[in-house]
């Protein structure tokens, strides 16, 4: 099942029972597993029955309180092996239905110690430490920049920055300002994890050589010049206006960020651009035939999320 194929699942009574059945079910064989009385003896496909599981209740309108009891399973099944192809439904299963505090600890734990880490789980990660946040809770084993494991993925890092101690978040602020060279990464850990990293010098030599080749999902230079527009009219970063406005003059991307609404150059305008803009100025631009013509085509190849693509149509 594609992740978008099913956005939203109707159950009837008989269905939610079923299904509830099932996750009791499940942890109470976790239960007796860990009491030594059971034994599972295919494990790969008691965990293609907890993930259609995650798929079912991730996309289910039904209020039913029982869904929190599969936290013990997707933890006891982590505790052996990571499972990549958890991750998506991890990260929608953690924001729809939040883990209590116990349970998310270790979640977190294992994401962080026991996973391959691969990019789709950052979401995952950080919707879980805004729960340790709400409750005032730090990363316990994480003492020095030294325990974290793969320090250089910043993303990663960035991801469970927030519940790391006050001694940590130092360590790593001072860390990724000797060794973030990319304008794309610095902006993400700014715009995104709320890292104080974005300071004249780092910024300078990041316009130098900006790296805009995107990858199947990121248009970077696109979010990228978002972020800078956002800075540029931010009083706080005064210091960084004359770098933006120098780097503005050789990238038309940032032109138009910086004063979309007067941009002249229309057969310039990529529809990408006009995605990220806030929303009464995407409405003031669609009002241009051309530019609304440009957009339409774009979100029709289904080029955005699915979230995107939803909410651009709505504008159109």
């Amino acid at each position: 099942m594609r992740q978008y194929d099913i956005k939203n699942l109707t159950l009837g009574q008989d269905a939610c029972k079923y299904l509830i059945r099932l996750i009791e079910n499940s942890s109470h064989i976790i239960k007796q597993s860990n009491d030594g009385s059971y034994k599972i003896i295919n494990e790969e496909l008691f965990r293609k029955v907890v993930q259609n599981i995650m798929i079912i209740v991730n996309r289910i309108d039904s209020e039913m309180p029982e869904i929190y009891n599969i936290y013990p399973t997707v933890n006891y099944l982590l505790s052996i092996q990571y499972f990549w192809s958890f991750d998506n439904e991890l990260s929608t299963l953690v924001y729809k239905y939040k883990p209590g505090i116990d349970d998310a600890i270790l979640l977190l734990n294992h994401l962080i110690f026991r996973s391959y880490r691969q990019n789709t789980i950052h979401q995952a990660i950080f919707n879980l430490s805004l729960i340790l946040k709400e409750y005032g809770k730090e990363m316990e084993d994480i003492h020095s920049i030294e325990d974290i494991p793969e320090k250089n993925n910043y993303f990663f890092v960035g991801s469970f920055f927030s519940v790391l101690t006050i001694h940590v978040q130092r360590e790593i602020i001072a860390y990724f300002k000797q060794s973030i060279h990319g304008l794309y990464t610095l902006l993400v850990l700014y715009e995104n994890y709320r890292i104080p990293i974005l300071e004249e010098d780092l910024l300078r030599k990041a316009l130098k050589t900006p790296d805009f080749s995107d990858d199947t999902y990121v248009n970077k230079e696109v979010f990228s010049c978002s972020v800078l527009r956002r800075v540029r009219k931010n009083d706080k970063y005064q210091s960084l206006h004359s770098l933006i406005d120098d780097f503005a003059v050789r990238n038309e991307c940032l032109q138009f960020f910086l004063n979309p609404i007067e941009f002249e150059k229309i057969d310039k305008i990529e529809p990408v651009w006009v995605c990220y803009c806030e929303d009464w100025i995407i409405q003031n631009l669609l009002e241009n035939r051309v530019i609304k013509e440009k957009v339409k085509e774009y979100i029709t190849n289904d080029t955005l999320g699915k979230r995107e693509f939803d909410h651009m149509w709505k504008l159109l």
